[in-house]
């Protein structure tokens, strides 16, 4: 998975059968309001056509909150929990229109062995 963060251009990179550019930006405490998301947040600021992320069912405005149960604050904090868990699946917990919704992700990383 490739992650994008827009908060100073960083990349972050976890190394698996299938990639996902998806460019991120923490939320602020403004804009955490505006998608009521009570806390901290990565909002999606943008999907690209035909991969992964939105065969996956995200969206630009989507806000992810956590990743394999793990709260999200930083663009640092989504790979570090995708890749933590389970081998070829991520779970996230977004905000989409105000409502927690749950999306399950099959990445394709190999397991660790």
């Amino acid at each position: 998975f490739f992650f994008q963060a827009e908060d100073g251009i960083r990349d972050y990179k976890v190394t698996g059968v299938q990639t996902c550019a998806l460019p991120i930006l923490a939320l602020s405490q403004q804009l955490a309001r505006t998608f009521n998301v009570a806390g901290t947040g990565l909002l999606i600021t943008e999907v690209q056509a035909g991969e992964l992320a939105e065969r996956a069912g995200l969206r630009a405005g989507d806000c992810i909150i956590r990743v394999n149960g793990e709260r999200v604050g930083a663009p640092g904090d989504l790979v570090r929990y995708a890749s933590a868990g389970k081998a070829g699946e991520i779970t996230l917990v977004i905000v989409r229109d105000r409502t927690e919704q749950s999306i399950s992700i099959r990445t394709g990383r190999p397991e660790m062995r």
